[in-house]
């Protein structure tokens, strides 16, 4: 929605913004899945691992949905 309601000369700084919380979020899953294995809780350990998998892979569309719009508008 941002990109809409944005000065245009600000799209590349709203399409970096997407890309840097797209790379925190990749970092976040990747501490999580090298940890899984710790888990005692094997039912726990699948239950996240889907849910860092259906986090990540929504976070990457909504960056890519950004950086779309974003360089459409320029």
């Amino acid at each position: 929605n941002l990109v809409d309601r944005t000065n245009p000369m600000l799209a590349s700084d709203l399409a970096i913004a997407a890309v840097l919380v797209e790379s925190a979020a990749r970092s976040a899953a990747w501490n999580i899945r090298i940890n899984l294995p710790l888990l005692r809780d094997k039912g726990v350990a699948k239950q996240t691992r889907t849910e860092t998998a259906r986090t990540s892979n929504a976070i990457r569309a909504l960056t890519e949905s950004v950086e779309s719009r974003c360089a459409s508008d320029s």
